[in-house]
């Protein structure tokens, strides 16, 4: 019964979706990497959970901030950054909605805090993107009380 149990969870769609996305995600592809934050809002509406809507958040602000990300497509990093801000800016009415039980995603501090070390960066392109994301971020983070003095004080 156990390996049934096993078979049965391998077969989940989230965890599919999840695999999807992260190979998208850490792909040496630009086209790939852009094409996955393109259609994120389509692998929220499959799996329209919290859990993994903020799963999918917390991996697209990693990949904002540019730690986890390919070496090879550093150069792109402002393309990517403008694409994962205009793809958020699409899905917000998705994102809402995998929220709409009045439960906002527990991860909102660590979404802004992989943000805002963008915001620190040389580059301005880079600052201006950081703002552009936490303004698409902003009907979801205007509650958390803890969100905006750390949003705050890293602009200024």
């Amino acid at each position: 019964m156990l390996i049934e149990v096993r078979e049965e969870f391998a077969d989940l769609s989230g965890i599919k979706v999840l695999s999807r996305f992260l190979q998208g995600l850490q792909s040496n592809s630009l086209s790939d990497v852009l094409g996955v934050i393109s259609t994120y809002g389509a692998y929220i509406q499959e799996c329209p959970f919290p859990a993994f809507t903020n799963f999918i958040l917390l991996r697209l602000a990693e990949t904002f901030q540019g730690e986890k990300y390919s070496l090879k497509l550093v150069e792109f990093l402002n393309d990517v950054r403008l694409r994962i801000v205009k793809s958020l800016r699409e899905n917000g009415k998705v994102i809402r909605l995998a929220f709409s039980g009045g439960r906002h995603f527990e991860a909102t501090e660590a979404v802004i805090r992989c943000a805002m070390k963008v915001s620190h960066s040389n580059d301005y392109r880079a600052r201006s993107l950081t703002l552009l994301f936490l303004g698409s971020l902003a009907p979801l983070i205007a509650e958390n009380k803890k969100v905006s003095p750390i949003s705050f004080i890293s602009i200024t």
